[in-house]
């Protein structure tokens, strides 16, 4: 990620939900320094061990080599997927005969990566595009990127028409536009051909071999897919990807290849078969939009590998099956039930390091809460059906509300934060004291266990808590109740597109931030560059989402208009002897039917309308009330700047000051020693200051 030697502000992550951890790792800080690159001065054996490593390493017959444990613990970076299922870091060959449609597919590929599109059913993972078109030109470009996807553009794809070749600058030009553009998913250089050195064994194994192993290199180097286009051959093969052009030393060294036919030229079908390193072989089925000229996935013949069950869900599907459809406990008596050794990641030599701060089982807890609330209700029912008798079990069989909440918080992650690293401790110290002001802001939510862990990858906090509110004029007087126990605390929701719980987990990571910054801590949002402007902000993002919601819903209404074409196919035939006319009973439901739906569908649409209206209103309020609070954010940052240039300055002069003070103080102590000639019983370094002092 960052450089090792790059120092940046601690961040943080946190999470809450219901029964489950949320961690929102927002991001982490680089490595700090190690010994190997500033050894200590005072430890000579290490600067020895040092030494003795890197000549050992100097010697030529020396052979890199790694254990199987060692195999085992380290933790190595796997290749991040650009479309998954489909395209991973690396490099990949891309064949086809000429004018087979490659060029097409390969503007297609660009667009959804650098918009985040899926690509038919597979997921697409965003990123910026580079696609050298090097046997196009801008005009051809233009044209083709318009009729396939319209006038809507991005700014993260990025179109060449000419570069240098392989060797002679190429690796110079690509480099520098990944550092211009970081996150640089997938590069594109259609075709191969044109980036080759020109050599008299141009198609030699060894040549081939060599020219992707050092694109292969590359993208390895800077975690991205180079996508390299390459024609085939005519001549038939057993092996189809025998096919592609040049030696087979091409596909021995690419991670993968995909490889696009057609029977015959002007055939809108294809398919393109994939294989890879580590990745299932494929075969997709595509048919051409002659329209747009983009490929649609007809079928996938060779479905993807599935993962098989997990040993461990099937036991826990087997717990709660049969007579027991629903559980209900803490995570560590499920894995008491289950009888299973689930700690792979817990340090055992680290857990006396762990803080209980409470722990009551739940059932008992609800005694405590609600017994008295519960007696006080059964004293006042005429029937004894209507008498509760374990407030706990009816709370497990009813639907309205949830026994109880976990939340886990969390600061940093395991490279910044780690426990085994030097700021373990420090995190133990910010959720510590968060766990205390915790139990502060939240009085209506009783918390029945509590645990801080320090034997796991990254110190974080469990806390498991009931809500429950007091006065409750329907049933118990005191009852569990999460929007009631949050509306106690001056915490209310706006509806389900923003609920009270959403805006409390809110507020719980805000005064997490602030306890962070009070140890010198930023809590910076990943893929964020913005001030943090709390909850307004919270709420904004929200309507945006429940915006999106109602302008499907609208579409989905209109797109349900009844057609008029069916209504006009409706006979009508005259009566004799009458004005009137007669219709077939089926066609006269028909009409029923949809005059029924046209009216419906207009209220709908009327109402979603009226919806829409106000969600964009209140998106424009929030916006400028999120800029107004920008601008007093940043008048109160440069107020803070001045003042800490204030007090730093009489910091300064009080320290000034004082050393005055020293300096009269130890004249005078001098003074006396010299007149009393005591100076031999005194070290010479300290005869030898005075006499400095004295020349001053």
């Amino acid at each position: 990620m960052n450089e090792a030697k790059e120092k940046t502000a601690l961040c943080t992550s946190v999470g809450a939900d219901e029964r489950q951890s949320v961690q929102n790792t927002i991001s982490s800080i680089s490595a700090l320094d190690t010994e190997i690159n500033h050894p200590d001065e005072n430890s000579p054996e290490n600067f020895e061990d040092i030494m003795r490593q890197m000549q050992r390493m100097s010697e030529p017959a020396y052979l890199h080599t790694v254990s199987m444990n060692e195999l085992y613990e380290t933790v190595y970076q796997s290749r991040p997927p650009v479309i998954d299922g489909l395209l991973y870091s690396g490099t990949y060959l891309f064949a086809g005969a000429p004018k087979v449609g490659k060029s097409f597919f390969m503007a297609q590929l660009a667009y959804h990566i650098s918009t985040g599109q899926p690509l038919w059913n597979y997921e697409v993972h965003q990123g910026t595009v580079l696609y050298l078109a090097l046997e196009d030109d801008y005009q051809r470009l233009q044209e083709r990127m318009s009729r396939m996807f319209g006038v809507e553009g991005t700014d993260n794809l990025h179109f060449a028409v000419y570069a240098k070749q392989l060797g002679a600058g190429l690796d110079e030009q690509l480099e520098k536009f990944i550092r211009e553009h970081p996150d640089t998913r997938l590069i594109i250089i259609d075709t191969l051909q044109k980036i080759r050195e020109v050599s008299t064994d141009a198609y030699s194994y060894a040549n081939d071999y060599d020219i992707v192993g050092r694109m292969k290199q590359f993208a390895d180097k800077n975690g991205v897919c180079l996508l390299l286009v390459h024609h085939t051959r005519k001549q038939q093969a057993g092996d189809k990807f025998e096919m592609i052009s040049g030696t087979t030393g091409l596909l021995g060294c690419a991670d993968g290849a995909f490889l696009l036919q057609k029977e015959k030229r002007t055939d809108l079908n294809a398919t393109l078969e994939i294989v890879g390193r580590d990745q299932p072989d494929q075969k997709l089925h595509l048919t051409r939009d002659a329209e747009k000229l983009t490929w649609q996935l007809d079928h996938a013949e060779t479905e993807l590998w599935k993962k098989p069950p997990d040993p461990l869900l099937s036991k826990l599907a087997a717990v709660i099956a049969g007579d027991t459809p629903v559980w209900n406990g803490s995570a560590t008596e499920l894995v008491a039930l289950l009888g299973e050794d689930m700690q792979p990641n817990v340090d055992p030599t680290r857990t006396h390091l762990n803080v209980e701060y409470c722990y009551t089982p739940i059932e008992e807890a609800y005694h405590q809460l609600f017994d008295a609330a519960l007696a006080e209700f059964n004293a006042k029912q005429k029937r004894k059906d209507r008498c509760i008798e374990n407030y706990y079990e009816k709370i497990l069989d009813g639907k309205q509300e949830k026994p109880f909440y976990e939340v886990i918080f969390q600061v940093g992650n395991k490279d910044d934060m780690g426990t085994a690293g030097e700021n373990a401790e420090l995190a133990k110290t910010i959720l510590d004291k968060f766990y205390r002001s915790f139990l502060e802001r939240n009085p209506q939510l009783h918390v029945y266990s509590a645990h801080l862990h320090m034997d796991e990858a990254t110190p974080h906090l469990h806390i498991d808590f009931i809500p429950f509110t007091t006065g409750s004029k329907r049933g118990l007087s005191t009852r569990v109740s999460l929007k009631q126990a949050l509306a106690d605390q001056g915490i209310t929701g706006e509806g389900r597109s923003l609920t009270e719980r959403d805006l409390w987990v809110q507020k719980e990571k805000e005064a997490l931030a602030e306890i962070m910054l009070e140890h010198g801590i930023e809590w910076e949002q990943k893929g964020e560059h913005k001030d943090h402007l709390s909850v307004l902000e919270f709420k904004r993002e929200k309507r945006k989402e429940e915006l999106a919601e109602l302008e499907q819903s609208i579409e989905r209404v209109q797109q349900q208009q009844v057609s008029i074409q069916t209504v006009e196919q409706i006979e009508a035939k005259p009566l004799p002897l009458t004005s009137k006319v007669a219709v077939d009973r089926e066609d006269y439901q028909n009409l029923v039917t949809a005059a029924q739906k046209y009216v419906v569908q207009e209220k709908q649409e009327g109402k979603l309308k009226k919806l829409l209206k106000e969600a964009k209103k209140t998106i424009s309020d929030l916006k400028a009330k999120i800029q107004s609070l920008t601008a007093e954010l940043s008048a109160v940052k440069a107020e803070l700047a001045q003042y800490k240039s204030v007090r730093g300055k009489l910091r300064t002069a009080d320290l000034e000051q004082e050393n005055s003070r020293l300096r009269s103080k130890i004249r005078s102590y001098e003074s006396a020693i010299e007149r009393n000639d005591l100076w031999h019983i005194f070290n010479p370094q300290r005869n030898k200051t005075y006499n400095r002092d004295d020349a001053r």
